[in-house]
């Protein structure tokens, strides 16, 4: 432990004069990975990190910026998807291009009607040069049915949450994450519709004798750039993560495990990529490291 806490002071210490906006991680499940998949696919993008596939929100912002300047390569559907990304990524609280339901510019919900259009959407932003402060709403419904069996079997799945993201001092990101959701219908069925059930204590328990869940995420990233094109960073807490090569599930962590408590170091330097995950599930400890040099990659569990 203190090694590790050695670790996090050298950090602070190699703090730069480099600036990043947003140091927090994207979600694995935003559709913006797939595109920057398939641009690298298309040979658009030279590069893409896959085997530690999360980035911060500056490393897609940087990404879309080299798609930005190679876009007379694209079609004209791309276009639109690397425009739709830039107004996502850019964190310009334009009123053109973004809105929120609690303004303080203006009396509460006034910007109620703007809820049901294209534009970026917040309960709450605050942006100042040193600081930032966005507050999301979440909500999902899933419904399935199955008609393999002689009588059809059907479940539906809701849910309702929030998420608070930003960066402090232009180093030091943050995620707090809460979703709450019910089911309706056949719960076994919602099981196969949604395998994180199977990891949730109230879901399993069935501590309130009705069908609810709820999912719990949230993170501390600290990140760094001493040098030039050398980053330094460091993540406790805990969020969807995979790891590992390979279409559909990775071959380490597959992306269909349950979110773990975890702590994470990142090294990236020129060719040499290094990643260390310390992770932690019911008490089991799991130790990854991955060390990327001239594309070879080497992993000890």
């Amino acid at each position: 432990m203190k090694n590790l806490l050695g670790i996090f002071i050298l950090f602070l210490i190699l703090s730069d004069t480099f600036i990043y906006s947003q140091v927090e991680t994207v979600p694995i499940h935003n559709s913006v990975y797939t595109f920057l998949k398939e641009m690298k696919v298309k040979g658009i993008l030279s590069f893409i990190r896959e085997d530690d596939p999360i980035l911060s929100r500056f490393e897609v912002k940087d990404l879309l910026t080299q798609l930005k300047s190679k876009e007379s390569e694209l079609s004209s559907t791309e276009k639109k998807f690397l425009e739709k990304y830039q107004i996502e990524f850019w964190d310009s609280m334009n009123p053109d291009n973004s809105t929120q339901l609690f303004n303080p510019k203006e009396s509460f919900f006034s910007d109620l009607d703007q809820m049901f259009n294209d534009k970026v959407k917040y309960l709450y932003a605050y942006k100042e040069p040193n600081v930032n402060t966005y507050v999301e709403w979440l909500g999902h419904f899933y419904h399935g049915q199955d008609f393999s069996q002689d009588k059809a079997v059907n479940s539906n799945l809701y849910d309702i949450g929030f998420r608070i993201r930003g960066t402090l001092l232009n180093h030091l990101g943050y995620n707090l994450t809460v979703i709450k959701g019910g089911v309706s219908g056949d719960k076994s069925f919602a099981e196969i519709i949604e395998p994180r059930l199977l990891t949730n204590f109230k879901w399993i328990e069935n501590t309130e004798n009705i069908g609810n869940y709820d999912f719990t995420y949230g993170y501390l990233k600290y990140h760094t750039e001493p040098v030039e094109d050398m980053h330094f960073a460091v993540q406790l807490g805990r969020e969807d993560l995979t790891l590992g090569y390979g279409y559909g599930s990775k071959l380490i962590l597959s992306g269909d495990n349950p979110a773990m408590d975890f702590i994470k170091f990142n090294f990236d330097y020129g060719i040499v990529s290094f990643t260390s995950l310390h992770l932690q599930h019911q008490g089991i400890l799991v130790l990854l490291q991955r060390n990327v040099t001239q594309n070879i990659l080497h992993t000890i569990i």
